[in-house]
């Protein structure tokens, strides 16, 4: 007797569905005092996972602080990634607190795109009705 294997993904995988992409603070200010690695390797990393990201379709928000009189602006990594992206500059140091990107933005943008099975899944995850 010969067994037949039918590959079948796990529920847990990661998909477009089930999951976003948050790029937070990806500046050369917030990335200048990094010593875990090197900026160009930082840079790169952050860059294949933006273009990942696109390519997967996965729904991102991608956040900076005061990229006009601080920070400077999101690296060219990411905009080659994103050019259209609408970036959230903030002038709050702490990106979860900020409203426009912290939890509660995360779930209303997935519920915006339509991910309601996500964000039940999600929610009941974290013991919040």
């Amino acid at each position: 007797m010969s067994l037949k294997a039918i590959a079948k993904p796990a529920a847990s995988l990661l998909s477009p569905t089930n999951h976003a992409l948050v790029l937070i603070d990806h500046q050369a200010q917030m990335a200048f005092n990094t010593k875990s690695i090197d900026i160009t390797n930082l840079r790169a990393n952050a860059g294949i996972l933006a273009h990942t990201g696109k390519g997967f379709n996965v729904p991102t928000i991608i956040s900076t602080i005061s990229k006009d009189s601080f920070a400077g602006p999101l690296f060219d990594e990411i905009t080659e990634a994103f050019p259209d992206a609408e970036v959230t500059d903030r002038t709050t140091s702490n990106a979860w607190e900020d409203t426009r990107c912290g939890p509660a933005f995360v779930i209303a943008y997935l519920f915006k795109h339509s991910f309601e099975l996500w964000l039940r899944r999600a929610v009941s995850k974290t013991g919040y009705s």
